[in-house]
């Protein structure tokens, strides 16, 4: 009888302790996961013409701060890569576009990173051609005109200037 005791009380003991161990590693897994929440927002005002969607595992005061960074980010990078319009204190895509042929142009560190990365990319796959700029304000003016297509001397003019060897990087 002794032992049954012997035995009934070491299993009792360790069910708790058990019972313990897993409070604990709960506690340790779930603390401060108080305030998390799966968070998501759909902007549709940040440029690029398409809605960016961005999901955060994290507080909502985090989640607010991470969506003021990816507005303005975007918003940023929308006008730095905007062909169609130009902005005061800044060189961008447009500006490239239409004053480069004239003189040098400075343009800030992140337009200069990507666009050695767009023409490390075009040496891998030569379909991605991002000289195009000169086709594409054709195409645009005749969509906004409604003259499309463009006529086949615009054309052929807007080709003379599609030639990624043109472009030449020397510091900003």
């Amino acid at each position: 009888m002794q032992k049954n005791k012997s035995i009934l009380s070491w299993l009792v003991i360790s069910v708790c302790f058990l019972i313990f161990i897993s409070s604990v590693i709960f506690f340790v897994q779930n603390k401060g996961n108080e305030t998390t929440e799966n968070l998501n927002v759909t902007l549709t005002d940040v440029g690029f013409d398409t809605p960016i969607t961005l999901n955060c595992s994290c507080s909502q005061a985090n989640f607010a701060k991470y969506t003021k960074i990816v507005r303005k980010t975007f918003k940023e990078n929308n006008k730095r890569f905007d062909q169609y319009h130009a902005y005061k204190n800044m060189n961008n895509l447009y500006t490239l576009n239409h004053e480069a042929y004239n003189h040098p142009i400075q343009m800030d560190e992140t337009f200069i990173d990507c666009l050695k990365l767009a023409m490390q990319m075009q040496s891998e796959n030569s379909q991605f051609d991002i000289s195009q700029g000169a086709l594409l304000n054709l195409w645009h003016e005749a969509r906004e005109n409604t003259q499309i297509p463009p006529s086949d001397d615009k054309i052929q003019e807007a080709l003379n200037h599609i030639d990624l060897d043109k472009i030449q990087i020397s510091g900003h």
